[in-house]
């Protein structure tokens, strides 16, 4: 254990520039999570005279439409220098925070929120994973789950924060105050972050990354370097549905809290409050799940990352009790901490790429687009009168099903190895 810990520190010590730049990153993305999203949406529909569907539209229209412009403009990144690009994301963030907070209407709160999850959530984890499996290849699982320890503070500091103004002011004063903190300390950050970062690893004459170490490979696989490929590839089904079923359980609990906590009869402060419990479980286990590719490759743990959020969603079927809420965070915590480093790394085991940034964006454009419809779907089924234990009862089944099929194709089929290069 203490030599996993002093491997940690040097590894932070060497690449304290790329890891502080992805956990600025993380930090401020998450601010658009539809987890941190879930605390405003009451006082959202109270102010626009929503009900749950018309809220599910506004905000599935503004990912179908965010993660469309993310698969577009994702590409940027190779041909934009890393420092201007992230610089130029902080930018709009603070400005997308501004427009939101002085929404005065529906059609400006949709634009709003299209620009929230485009610059927020979609570019900024879209950019953290990129960089990362550009640069690492065996360690890239440790520098993700370094650079996502930035959602504990978005989960402690930043909601507490939240939470504090809106107990004494609007919604609306609680993004002008992100917009503020954005400008202020984020875009100068990120900016003087990524040209040391540059320094190091950036060669400016061929606007390529240095890579030395080795690939993970999948037997007999070939280089893949355009997005229509890996979709005719039946391998990325299984592995884009376990994704998708991670916004699927965050929207169900996390964006309907307000209703959750009141089916379940719990204090909502109380439970915003386990947001904390929430990212540093998810962090832990995000390291843990580096440890594990490192060990097994990804390809090899891909079938059990949702079995913890199996577990959280069974006894949310069952009981109500106050210590239930614990035990269903940290299952949830677990599979969102896995599910981003396991399936990035295990498509880059699946699809060799000269071109990784554009085959990264694939999931972050399935998982926008897919779970845009949720919050609608959702919200259609509590306006129906559907209770959340009809939820757990599917997603019970859906993900018990999920791990049996990527078990078969994964475990028992495919066997990764390593590469000579």
């Amino acid at each position: 254990m203490k030599s996993i810990l002093i491997n940690y520190k040097n590894f932070l010590l060497e690449n304290k520039a790329i890891l502080g730049a992805g956990f600025l990153l993380v930090c401020f993305g998450y601010l658009t999570q539809t987890a941190f999203i879930g605390i405003f949406t009451s006082y959202i529909k109270q102010d626009f005279l929503l009900n749950n569907t018309q809220l599910g539209n506004i905000y599935s229209i503004a990912n179908i439409v965010s993660s469309t412009s993310l698969i577009i403009f994702a590409k940027l990144i190779n041909k934009i220098k890393i420092s201007y690009y992230s610089l130029g994301i902080a930018l709009l963030f603070s400005m997308a925070c501004f427009l939101f907070a002085e929404s005065p209407s529906k059609e400006f709160l949709l634009i709003a929120f299209v620009l929230l999850r485009f610059f927020g959530y979609g570019l900024m984890m879209h950019l953290v994973i990129s960089i990362m499996n550009k640069i690492f290849k065996k360690n890239k699982g440790k520098a993700i789950s370094i650079s996502l320890c930035g959602m504990i503070f978005t989960y402690s500091i930043f909601s507490l924060l939240a939470t504090h103004i809106l107990n004494k002011h609007s919604w609306r004063n609680v993004w002008i105050v992100f917009g503020i903190l954005s400008l202020i300390i984020f875009c100068p950050l990120i900016y003087f972050l990524s040209k040391k970062f540059e320094k190091r690893f950036y060669k400016q004459e061929k606007n390529s990354f240095i890579i030395s170490e080795p690939l993970l490979i999948m037997p007999n696989m070939k280089i893949i370097n355009r997005r229509r490929d890996v979709l005719k590839d039946y391998k990325f089904y299984p592995i884009a549905a376990m994704l998708i079923t991670i916004p699927l359980v965050n929207i169900s609990c996390f964006y309907f809290q307000h209703e959750l906590v009141a089916f379940k009869h719990w204090d909502f402060n109380w439970f915003i409050n386990l947001f904390l419990l929430l990212s540093i479980t998810t962090v832990i286990s995000s390291f843990l799940s580096g440890f594990l590719i490192d060990r097994f490759t990804a390809i090899r743990i891909l079938p059990f990352y949702l079995i913890p959020m199996f577990i959280s969603c069974l006894i949310m079927l069952f009981f109500k009790s106050l210590i239930i809420a614990y035990i269903f965070i940290i299952g949830v915590g677990i599979s969102n901490g896995m599910a981003t480093i396991i399936t990035s790394t295990a498509l880059q085991e699946c699809y060799q790429s000269t071109n990784p940034s554009s085959i990264q964006s694939l999931p972050i454009f399935l998982i926008s687009s897919v779970s845009a419809f949720f919050p609608t779907i959702i919200g259609k089924f509590f306006d129906m009168n559907f209770s959340f234990n009809n939820i757990f009862q599917f997603l019970c089944i859906w993900i018990f099903l999920l791990v049996l099929i990527n078990y078969f194709i994964f475990y028992v089929k495919f066997k990764p190895l390593k590469s000579n290069v």
